[in-house]
């Protein structure tokens, strides 16, 4: 994994668990397994991929080749992106590039995380994990 995709790894993470502590807090979940598959498919903050990667996958899109993705989740992530980039260009008189486009979309609020549930879990328990860690810390001071 490069710097940039831990980078996005982390800030996926911290967010995956605030929204998996804010809907447990609402008490609707009656397992923690609900509560995980829940805050997968809540809006995520941004789509966590650089618009580097996205001007690139979504550039064999709109040629047509194969994108080389084999996970389903980040199949549904760049399909929803080109949705964005189509969206983007019907509604704009001028087309500034695709990485231009790319830059703004990726920015945007996600659908949801597109992550497995599997996923999702291992990043709330590590994240539940850390956030302990660094609470022990600060009481042994």
């Amino acid at each position: 994994m490069g710097r940039i995709a831990h980078e996005f790894r982390i800030e996926m993470s911290r967010a995956l668990y605030d929204s998996y502590v804010a809907i447990l807090s609402t008490g609707e979940c009656r397992t923690q397994a609900e509560a995980v598959d829940k805050a997968r498919r809540s809006t995520a903050p941004s789509y966590f991929t650089s618009a580097r990667n996205c001007n690139y996958i979504l550039s064999r899109m709109y040629a047509g080749e194969p994108t080389g993705l084999k996970d389903r989740d980040k199949i549904r992530k760049f399909e929803a992106l080109f949705q964005e980039a189509e969206a983007y260009k019907e509604s704009h008189d001028e087309w500034p590039g695709l990485y231009n486009v790319c830059r703004e979309i990726v920015e945007r609020p996600a659908p949801e995380f597109f992550i497995c549930h599997n996923t999702a879990k291992q990043m709330i328990l590590h994240e539940r994990k850390k956030r302990r860690e660094e609470i022990a810390r600060k009481w042994a001071r």
